[in-house]
């Protein structure tokens, strides 16, 4: 049995013999997804972990021989890390091809997606899957934060996973399974793509074909949102036992912030069928909906006085379409209209924003503004009022950052990421 196990070491790949006494054997470190050969003789990986991550497609043997590369993105700079990546290898039923997704930047800097295959002992790559290809509104599932995933039949059918785009300003993607014949002797596809299983809420993952072609396996993943809230016991040292804070666990995506008097949490929840701002008192029994209207919103924050509330406003797109700019709003808590604070880029990398912002709890401290420049990632003092102000400094060579907070009295930044920052936090 092949296994990919996390400790001692992020991801590496073990042998593990199902009958006999042979202790497990340590077959590759940094390796990930792994597919092994319908032959049972090699096996196909990616590599990860650390600044190579999803960089390239490995094949070495089952005895742990050394492995070869079969596809490598060219490195062209930090910015690539967030374009160009390919995932999740799978074998073809007599062992010449090997396929995989593949994501990439196109024109206007807009993302392309496809499914590419190769001969197992190298050579060029082919498309046998392309977002032309597929139905409008359909694209294939080459997140990191979401289900990749793709078996070949015995019969010859790969079979793949697809998500379709929500109508804005909604965000309930559905996903769905695929299959595209392909002809053995050419690794071409030998007609367009068909819908295999209905669209549904589940992300599919893990799947598996019996080897008569019969049956097939999925695992069926869904996210769904719980804030809790949990008392610290005396100097901060101990934590007593969490109880749920809110009422309904349908599309949470994250506590925001509290209000400055620490009696109430703002939240983000679809819960309604789209993003809005959510409040709820400590020991309230119903949560009111605050910030709602056309759009998608989300980061709901008060300033440290207590006299504006923050937002961001957005519109969600198809996947691989240009973001719609994000906008910083304001609002005052007493009541009156919203007005935009300033305008950033929209979208997110690899389910990270390209912006966010922060706010301190001392009064008379400026609310904090990072943007991702690059590798880089840059801070700003932003004013609900001024918009956007001096430059207070940058984290250099963050890759991909994974978050960030400013500490209570607005004095320093905490950050970390999945790259440089992998197992550690910088202040």
């Amino acid at each position: 049995m092949l296994a990919a196990v996390d400790n001692p070491q992020p991801q590496c790949l073990w042998v593990i013999t199902i009958l006999g006494e042979a202790r497990p054997q340590l077959l590759y470190k940094n390796g990930v997804t792994p597919a092994i050969s319908p032959d049972g003789q090699s096996l196909a990986f990616m590599s990860c972990c650390m600044e190579r991550s999803f960089y390239e497609i490995l094949v070495g043997g089952i005895n742990g021989e050394k492995p070869r590369k079969l596809v490598e993105v060219q490195d062209q700079g930090a910015a690539q890390l967030e374009t160009e990546i390919v995932l999740s290898p799978a074998w073809s039923p007599d062992s010449g091809w090997i396929g995989y997704f593949t994501r990439w930047k196109g024109a206007q800097g807009t993302q392309k997606y496809a499914i590419e295959v190769r001969p197992a002992g190298g050579g060029s790559a082919k498309t046998l899957v392309s977002e032309e290809s597929l139905p409008k509104r359909v694209s294939l599932c080459t997140d990191l934060e979401v289900a990749c995933t793709m078996v070949w039949s015995p019969d010859w059918r790969l079979v793949f996973a697809a998500r379709q785009a929500a109508e804005p300003p909604s965000v309930q993607t559905k996903y769905s399974l695929w299959q595209v014949r392909v002809k053995p002797r050419t690794g071409e596809a030998a007609g367009a793509p068909e819908q295999l299983i209905p669209w549904g809420d589940f992300q599919p993952g893990d799947l598996t074909i019996t080897s008569d072609g019969k049956r097939l396996s999925l695992l069926k993943q869904r996210e769904r949102g719980d804030v809790y809230l949990a008392e610290l016991g005396s100097g901060g040292a101990s934590i007593k036992p969490p109880r749920r804070f809110s009422l309904d666990n349908r599309g949470i995506w994250s506590p925001d912030s509290w209000t400055p008097d620490g009696q109430a949490k703002l939240f983000c929840s679809s819960q309604n069928g789209r993003p809005e701002v959510f409040r709820k008192g400590l020991n309230e029994n119903i949560e009111e909906t605050i910030v709602r209207g056309p759009a998608g919103y989300r980061c709901g924050r008060l300033t440290a006085d207590g006299s504006w509330m923050l937002y961001v406003e957005w519109t969600p797109t198809a996947p691989g379409a240009t973001p719609a700019p994000d906008r910083l709003m304001r609002r005052p808590v007493v009541g009156g209209s919203p007005e935009m604070v300033l305008q950033e880029p929209g979208g997110d990398v690899q389910g990270l924003y390209v912006w966010d912002y922060k706010c301190p709890l001392k009064s008379g401290s400026p609310c904090v503004l990072a943007e991702k420049n690059g590798n880089d990632l840059d801070f700003y003092s932003v004013d609900p009022v001024r918009g956007k102000g001096k430059r207070l400094g940058k984290g250099e060579e963050v890759g991909r950052f994974k978050d960030w907070d400013v500490s209570p009295d607005g004095s320093r930044l905490a950050l970390i990421g999945q790259d440089k920052l992998y197992g550690r936090i910088e202040v």
